[in-house]
């Protein structure tokens, strides 16, 4: 679903909510580094409940925060293209907005690998968001 279809019954409780930042065919396919668009693609597939979002941020033009509020969330799992551009934009809003921000290196990347590597750091130095694999409830179909 995207950021403006999302739809729920109220006062449904989300426990964290996968959000995939622009993993486009037409991105995916450009030099990416550390890891081509397309193990990303691969590894974002199988997440259950995620928001499909475009943009440089998630949260501008969409009603990803609102939706984020109605199903209770205090946590996003982010995923997606870029590290440095469109996944710290939305982390920034997402740490704004006082939720708490997860990304598993895995389902992200760069531009290249130094500004990926940069912006991981950037987030979780400046920003409190917590990288690495997510060690709470398992969001991947069975």
């Amino acid at each position: 679903m995207t950021a403006d279809q999302a739809t729920l019954r109220p006062g449904q409780a989300a426990g964290p909510v996968p959000v995939i930042i622009d993993v486009q065919e037409w991105i995916m396919h450009l030099p990416l580094g550390p890891r081509p668009g397309t193990c990303v693609a691969a590894a974002c597939r199988d997440l259950r409940e995620a928001v499909l979002a475009d943009g440089v941020d998630a949260f501008d033009n969409t009603q990803l925060h609102a939706y984020l509020q109605s199903m209770n969330a205090s946590t996003v799992i982010l995923a997606g293209i870029a590290t440095s551009h469109a996944v710290l934009a939305t982390a920034l809003t997402a740490v704004r907005h006082h939720y708490q921000v997860h990304i598993d290196p895995l389902t992200v990347t760069g531009v290249d690998s130094e500004a990926h590597a940069a912006a991981l750091r950037r987030l979780e130095q400046t920003a409190g968001v917590t990288v690495g694999p997510y060690q709470g409830r398992d969001l991947r179909d069975s």
